[in-house]
């Protein structure tokens, strides 16, 4: 059995349950295609699925996790006056990727 976190507004506890389990996304995205079930999975992982109609988004309107927790990226670095300068580029690149500065909740692999 899977929990998915599901909701409107607040992510609450959903128990999914099925008889195909696995720990490998291209098998859980090829028996969703082939009509096995549904699957959680980020839209950079299947976008190219739902664009051609092989995967069909079911839940738009929902909030789909699978935790509860927010997920984030963190940079851990060493806190000095002399940070090196590949350190601050990389740290200012995933900020420039993955903050959402849109303004529509999308993420910059979805924006329209």
């Amino acid at each position: 059995m899977q929990r998915w976190f599901v909701g409107l507004e607040k992510l609450e506890p959903f128990e999914a349950s099925g008889t195909l389990y696995s720990n490998n996304a291209e098998t859980l995205v090829s028996a969703a295609i082939g009509g096995s079930g549904i699957v959680v999975f980020p839209s950079w992982l299947i976008g190219e699925h739902v664009k051609d109609g092989s995967l069909v988004a079911i839940m738009d309107d929902f909030k789909v996790s699978t935790s509860a927790e927010p997920q984030v990226i963190s940079a851990l670095y060493l806190d000095t006056d002399n940070l090196a300068a590949k350190v601050r580029v990389v740290i200012d690149f995933l900020e420039e990727k993955f903050i959402d500065n849109n303004d529509n909740g999308l993420c910059y692999w979805d924006a329209r």
